[in-house]
């Protein structure tokens, strides 16, 4: 491994954004045989110290930096911003190799994946959130179906999905098999209410204690969903949602029925 250079990447945004982003610069660092240091501050988008969700491995170095830290770093890189197309390449990377191949090391800044492949096994969730997701979990999952319902400030996916597109495919998915049930995953305690008295005995859910991004409970409590909802073989997600993207992507590789074509 080229030691002499580095890749630096500071993921932001939310939960799914990160993961998606530091998949695709481990994969790109690996490719490249160059060290990958992520750059992790905790912000309102989602205010959590990586230790606190994820384990530590030897695959990538996490440093936790503040606005400071993170501006030292830039001065003495090349800042990029990376930009993923849906064709399946990415018009950038051709430039990324430039600035490797000059000898220097790479600060790249960004929210989605970038690079293929995504690589989403180095990331390991810390166990103390895996062994909670197990106590939510049935053991058989056969008859499980996963829900996302992204609303907050996702303003994109309130107004293209409503819920009652969600209420009319779990009502569908009932009269199909009336064994199902179905895993909740939502940022929204009104959704969440209104769903668990709509189907009662069909929803499963955690209970939660934050909705909110931008506080650690909440952030945890989030990535305890994901694993649940990667555990589903069927995800009816949010449009314009990376975490519903991630959901699908992460562990069983699980089918993504979804409204729209714009997936983050």
């Amino acid at each position: 491994m080229n030691t002499k250079q580095t890749l630096y990447l500071e993921p932001s945004g939310g939960l799914g954004n990160r993961m998606r982003a530091i998949a695709s610069a481990y994969a790109f660092a690996m490719k490249h045989k160059i060290p990958l240091i992520v750059l992790w501050k905790c912000d309102s988008g989602l205010n959590c110290k990586y230790h606190k969700l994820f384990k530590i491995t030897d695959t990538f170095l996490i440093k936790e930096v503040n606005r400071i830290q993170l501006s030292y770093i830039k001065i003495r890189n090349i800042l990029v911003k990376g930009k993923y197309d849906k064709k399946g390449t990415s018009k950038r990377i051709d430039y990324y190799e430039e600035i490797l191949n000059s000898g220097k090391s790479l600060y790249l800044k960004s929210y989605n994946q970038f690079y293929p492949p995504l690589s989403f096994n180095v990331l390991k969730p810390i166990d103390e959130l895996v062994n909670e997701a197990r106590t939510i979990l049935p053991q058989n999952m056969d008859n499980i179906i996963g829900i996302h319902i992204r609303r907050g400030d996702n303003f994109e996916s309130i107004s293209n999905q409503p819920l009652n597109w969600f209420i009319e495919n779990i009502q569908n998915q009932i009269l199909l098999s009336k064994d199902i049930m179905f895993y909740l995953s939502t940022d929204s305690y009104d959704v969440e209410k209104e769903l668990l008295k709509k189907f009662p005995n069909k929803i499963i859910t955690q209970n939660h204690s934050n909705y909110s991004r931008n506080s650690e409970d909440g952030i945890r409590e989030a990535l305890i969903d994901l694993i649940c909802l990667s555990k589903c073989k069927l995800i009816f997600g949010s449009y314009y949602s990376s975490f519903s993207t991630v959901a699908s992507e992460w562990g069983n590789k699980s089918k993504l029925i979804i409204v729209g074509k714009d997936i983050i």
